[in-house]
């Protein structure tokens, strides 16, 4: 039982056919650096799978009134985790090193949402009308799942490095309520169509 065990699992954990990637992800909810474990499926094809820490940020990409889009914010450790994957179906090509890629990517994310806005204050006095104050609003926690279709390529730097390079555009369902949140406290599901941006580096283990 042993045996065939280990000759079932070898061929899974043969080094040769597999990678490591960090990669900066930039999607609809912010921004986060991951690390996926990478593997060769078949000779044209690659899944992936692993894990992200969610990026601070107070400063909103837009004034507009958006509820979601960029404004996840981590207040403790469970909350920076992203879970990743990935699958990438590579285009033949006689080129070794530019490799064009088509692949779908899911993360899934648990975290509140930060608005930082300036809204117009009516109770300021008649010498400073015109003013506008500060608006902090935090809502949730809620659960993001993203899910991207994409388009990308690699570019071999050398025997083991690559560059990695993708983008794409889906569809983000999330999950919550808020009682104190009207947007969700009369519909827990909101589904919002984002775009994905991504790169970095792979190491792909060799002999």
């Amino acid at each position: 039982m042993i045996l065939r065990l280990i000759l079932i699992l070898t061929p899974l954990i043969s080094f040769t056919q597999n990678e490591v990637s960090g990669v900066y992800n930039n999607c609809h909810s912010g921004r986060s650096i991951d690390v996926l474990y990478q593997r060769k499926v078949s000779p044209q094809s690659k899944f992936g799978i692993g894990l992200g820490c969610n990026i601070i940020t107070k400063h909103m990409d837009d004034n507009q009134s958006n509820v979601f889009k960029k404004r996840l914010q981590p207040y403790n450790w469970k909350q920076y985790i992203t879970f990743h994957v990935q699958y990438s179906r590579y285009f033949r090509t006689k080129n070794q090193f530019f490799k064009p890629f088509i692949g779908f990517d899911v993360q899934l994310k648990h975290a509140p949402t930060y608005t930082r806005s300036f809204v117009f204050d009516y109770n300021a006095p008649i010498e400073a009308y015109g003013l506008y104050v500060e608006y902090i609003s935090t809502k949730g926690p809620f659960t993001w799942l993203s899910n991207t279709f994409c388009f990308g390529f690699d570019i071999q730097l050398s025997n083991q490095f690559a560059f990695t390079q993708k983008a794409g555009v889906g569809v983000e369902m999330i999950f919550g309520k808020d009682p104190a949140f009207l947007f969700t406290y009369n519909d827990p599901f909101q589904i919002e169509f984002p775009l994905i941006y991504n790169v970095g580096l792979v190491y792909q283990f060799k002999k």
